[in-house]
């Protein structure tokens, strides 16, 4: 008996991306039900300029929210700003994430798992942080 061909679907770009749009969309239902069902006019941070931030910002933005998306490489900043977003390096993010209603991550490595909710207390002292994915233990 022979085993069946293995295929990696990690490497196949079409299923990640199609897998991206699936997360955001999902993530687009945690927000409306987390902010009141409102996006329009709310400040979005996406951190991270992934398959997975690439599509959530498309769709805040074109859901009517002011979106700003964070990502380390200075190369991405020109397509952000080209998607009609405001861009800030990852790195500089300290001390500014009280002016957004909603920051959205798929990966956040904090308390062993990769990726996890974490609270966000701004100058209201209530928040969230708005997770991609289920917190998985590492």
């Amino acid at each position: 008996m022979t085993e069946p061909p293995f295929e990696d679907y990690y490497k196949r770009e079409e299923l990640l991306l199609k897998n991206a749009e699936i997360t955001a969309e999902c993530a687009m239902v945690l927000l409306n039900n987390e902010l009141g069902g409102e996006i329009r006019g709310r400040k979005i941070l996406v951190v991270g300029f992934g398959r997975i931030g690439k599509s959530l910002a498309r769709i805040l933005r074109d859901g009517g929210a002011a979106v700003t998306v964070s990502a380390r490489r200075e190369s991405h900043f020109a397509q952000i700003a080209e998607m009609g977003c405001s861009a800030v390096h990852t790195q500089k993010l300290y001390g500014k994430v009280a002016g957004f209603d909603a920051v959205v991550t798929s990966y956040v490595p904090v308390y062993g798992y990769e990726t996890a909710v974490v609270p966000r207390y701004g100058r209201h002292g209530y928040g969230h942080y708005y997770t991609t994915t289920v917190a998985t233990e590492t």
